[in-house]
C-alpha cells in the first residue's frame, strides 16, 4: 500500500516551495523530520518526502516502496580506509549500480508542479 510504504520525490526548489506554502505546513498530515534518515526529510499525507535532483523540472513522483523497482549492483561493495595520523581515520564505502523498474504501475508522475511557470 502506497500510504504505508510510499515516497514523494521532489526537487530541492519544489521542497522549498512546499515549506513556504502555509496550506501545506498547517496541514495536520505534514511533518518535518527531526533527523534526516535515508534521505527522508518529512512526511505529507502518509508519503515520506525525499528531495532528489533526479526528478525532472515541473514534475514530482510518487513511488511505492518495495514494489516499484529493485537495485541491480554493477560493482560490488568496496571500501577504503584513509588514515590521517594523529587526526582521524575515515572509512569510505561505496557500491555502483542502477535501479530496474519491476512494476511500472507502482510509479506515478505528477506534472505541472512548478508554481513559478
Amino acid at each position: 500500500d502506497v500510504l504505508q510504504n510510499g515516497f514523494l520525490l521532489v526537487r530541492p526548489v519544489d521542497y522549498a516551495s512546499l515549506l513556504r506554502n502555509s496550506k501545506v505546513i498547517n496541514n495536520p498530515s505534514f511533518k518535518t523530520a527531526d533527523v534526516v534518515s535515508n534521505g527522508v526529510v518529512g512526511q505529507l499525507c502518509g508519503l515520506k518526502i525525499i528531495v532528489s535532483t533526479n526528478v525532472d523540472a515541473d514534475e514530482a513522483m510518487i513511488v511505492m516502496g518495495q514494489r516499484a523497482a529493485t537495485w541491480k549492483g554493477v560493482v560490488g561493495l568496496q571500501s577504503a580506509v584513509i588514515v590521517d595520523q594523529g587526526v582521524s581515520i575515515k572509512v569510505r564505502a561505496w557500491e555502483m549500480g542502477h535501479i530496474q523498474i519491476t512494476d511500472p504501475l507502482a510509479l506515478y508522475t505528477i506534472t505541472g508542479v512548478d508554481v513559478s511557470a
